[in-house]
Order: structure tokens, then C-alpha cells, then sequence
């Protein structure tokens, strides 16, 4: 017991007679008999003496005194009749909160499988037992895999969604993601995730939440990357956000044309093909068109 009742008429008055050194003694009994649930072992008095800081004559005297006065004797062990009713009504109700809350654990559990079985009868449906989006299947971008949705009458795995599976999961997603912050409160955000709080919903499938998490990460590495230090996501920012769900677009290829400029320098152009400073513009283009290698660059000939 980490606690009990106290009751100072009670206790006041059956031990108005004893002195302050027995009251003190009688008191520490008691913390002794409630904490540990039984009676006082006085098989081994030395043992019991040193458990209450019984050093002099006087204080083992007020022992035995307080030990004979209040408790029942029975082959070494001492007994009080109060101690043992309140230990027994505590006993009594904590076995009757574990039986309560082992009823209401299968209660949740009859209930979540029912309802896994239940036949979806449209796309919304299904996409509320998963805890996802509309779409039947999602496509994190143009080139990504698409997602299969948990089939209704899938049974739940018991080794899934536990602390362990949690941990284990996190620290393959915090070895993946790119910028590597605050690595403790992006776990306690993992969890969040994983078992639902006011910004996230306990997923249906969380195995199916985990590939879809690292897949997006993998396409979303190269943009994370791209961006300035300072304004890189932290993972624990990423994960609040649910960015697992944005969509990435795919990278636009730069034509030759707009990464080379219209209108070259024309004396770098001179330093690289030794073209004379002092020709004309149509001397310049003449002797372009004539003598220099194809590899000069055709907007800059016709640029000229």
C-alpha cells in the first residue's frame, strides 16, 4: 500500500496513555504493516529493531511495550485487527479496478475486431478503417508505387504497434531522414503517430503507415536536401505536419537552352576561341561561321 487512512480521534485516543517515544514507535509499526501488506515479523527482533532505528534500552523497552499493547502475537508474528481490515478492503477494490479494466481491454478488442470485419460499402469507408486518404490506392508522385489499402477482414498482429515495434521502426526512419534534430523529441512525435493524440489519428494499419512514412521520406530526401540548412525540416516537424502525405513533383529536366544565356559575354566568348577584339560584328561573325570549332555554343552565332 502507498497509502492509508489516518484517523486522529482514532489514533489520538488509544494512545493518549503512551508516552512520545512509544506514540513515535507505534506509528513507524504501522508505516510498517501498511507498506508491506502483513504483519509485524518478530521472529528476529535484532532484525526488526535495526528496520525501526531501535538503539537503547528505552526504545526496546517501548518495543515490546507498544508490541504487546496493540498487536496479537502468533509464532513470532504480530497482527492488529485494524491493519488487517484496511488492508483487506484495499485488496478487495484494487482486485476489483484490475478485473474492471481487464473487462474493458477485451471489450475494446471484441470491438476493434468487429469492426474489421465489417464490409465496406464504398471508397470513404474504407479510407476511414485505414485512417488515410480517399483514394483506394495513393500515389506519392508520378513515379511511386501504389499502395494497396488493408483488406476489412485483416486480423490485427499482436507483435505490431508495440513499444518495441515502435522503437524499432523509429530508428530506421531517424537513420533515413536527412536532417538529423532533436532526435529525442522527434521518438516522443513518432509515438504520437503511431498511437494517437489531438493531431493524429491511431492508425488502422500501422506497417502500412510505416513503408508509406519511409517511402515518402526516400522521395522527398533530394528537396530536403536542396533546401538551406537553416530551413530544413527537423523530423519531428516533418512527422507533425504528416508530410508522408504531400505530393512530390517530379523534377523538371533544364533545357539546354535556358541554362546557356541568350547573350553571352562577348569578350569571355573572345578569351575562349581567341576571336580578335578589334573585328567588326560582321567581321566577328564571319570569321565565327569560318574558322571556329562547331562546339561554340549556336545562340551565340545567332545572338550576333
Amino acid at each position: 500500500m502507498h497509502y492509508y487512512m489516518y484517523h486522529l480521534s482514532d489514533f489520538n485516543n488509544a494512545t493518549r496513555y503512551l508516552s512520545r517515544l512509544e506514540r513515535s514507535i507505534y506509528r513507524d509499526l504501522l508505516d510498517m504493516y501498511y507498506e508491506q501488506e502483513s504483519a509485524i515479523d518478530g521472529t528476529d527482533m535484532s532484525t526488526l529493531e535495526r528496520r525501526l532505528i531501535v538503539r537503547t534500552t528505552e526504545e526496546r523497552d517501548a518495543l515490546v511495550f507498544v508490541l504487546t499493547e496493540f498487536f496479537e502475537n502468533q509464532d513470532g508474528f504480530y497482527f492488529n485487527n485494524r491493519c488487517e481490515s484496511e488492508i483487506k478492503k484495499y485488496q478487495d477494490k484494487l482486485e476489483t479496478a484490475i478485473k474492471a479494466g481487464k473487462a474493458s481491454a477485451e471489450a475494446r478488442r471484441k470491438k476493434a475486431r468487429k469492426k474489421q470485419r465489417l464490409e465496406p460499402d464504398n471508397a470513404s469507408n474504407i479510407a476511414e478503417l485505414n485512417g488515410r486518404s480517399t483514394d483506394v490506392k495513393q500515389t506519392l508522385n508520378d513515379g511511386a508505387t501504389n499502395q494497396e489499402p488493408i483488406t476489412v477482414n485483416q486480423e490485427p498482429l499482436t507483435n505490431i504497434n508495440t513499444q518495441e515495434w515502435r522503437d524499432e521502426r523509429f530508428e530506421e526512419f531517424y537513420e533515413l531522414y536527412p536532417n538529423k534534430k532533436s532526435k529525442g523529441q522527434a521518438k516522443t512525435t513518432w509515438n504520437h503517430v503511431f498511437i494517437g493524440n489531438k493531431i493524429h489519428s491511431k492508425p488502422v494499419n500501422p506497417e502500412l503507415l510505416f513503408e508509406q512514412i519511409m517511402q515518402s521520406v526516400k522521395l522527398q530526401t533530394p528537396k530536403i536536401l536542396a533546401s538551406e540548412e537553416s530551413y530544413r525540416k527537423h523530423p519531428k516537424t516533418w512527422l507533425n505536419a504528416q508530410a508522408w502525405l504531400d505530393e512530390v513533383a517530379p523534377q523538371q529536366t533544364q533545357s539546354l537552352a535556358s541554362r546557356t544565356r541568350s547573350t553571352p559575354d562577348p569578350l569571355a566568348v573572345n578569351a575562349k576561341w581567341n576571336v580578335p577584339t578589334q573585328m567588326t560584328d560582321e567581321q566577328k561573325r564571319q570569321w565565327l561561321a569560318v574558322e571556329v570549332d562547331s562546339d561554340i555554343p549556336s545562340s551565340f552565332i545567332e545572338g550576333k
